[in-house]
């Protein structure tokens, strides 16, 4: 599992969750930084993509669009603690048209602002 060692994110367990019971899947979804499509995702688990969302969840605990941004987040966390990547930067390779869009997303699943925990975490060398 891509994890820093001194973060524990709130919704960890549930990654932890997806990761033991679909390993690859997980690797991928990683690999890809959280943008991996849906009918990749499907083929990954062995259904078509029109059960793809049903058996996701069933799977997973939570739906394919969560995960993806909570795998988005769990590799921020790793970057504002393990480097010193700035906070626009992060957004970019996550994908985030807009760091506003990216801080939003952030503070809404981490439950604080990107710069607090980055400020909070930050590798010190």
């Amino acid at each position: 599992m891509l994890k820093s060692r001194r973060i524990v994110c709130s919704f960890q367990a549930e990654l932890e969750v997806l990761e033991d019971r679909h390993e690859p899947l997980y690797r991928k979804l990683v690999q890809s930084l959280g943008n991996l499509g849906k009918a990749e995702a499907a083929k990954l688990i062995g259904v078509c993509e029109g059960r793809f969302s049903k058996t996701f969840k069933q799977l997973a605990g939570m739906t394919y669009p969560q995960a993806k941004t909570r795998v988005k987040m769990e590799i921020a966390c790793v970057l504002f603690s393990e480097t010193s990547t700035s906070i626009l930067r992060v957004a970019e390779i996550l994908r985030y048209s807009e760091r506003s869009n990216f801080d939003r997303v952030f503070t809404r699943v981490i439950g604080v602002r990107a710069a607090r925990f980055r400020r909070k975490h930050q590798f010190l060398t």
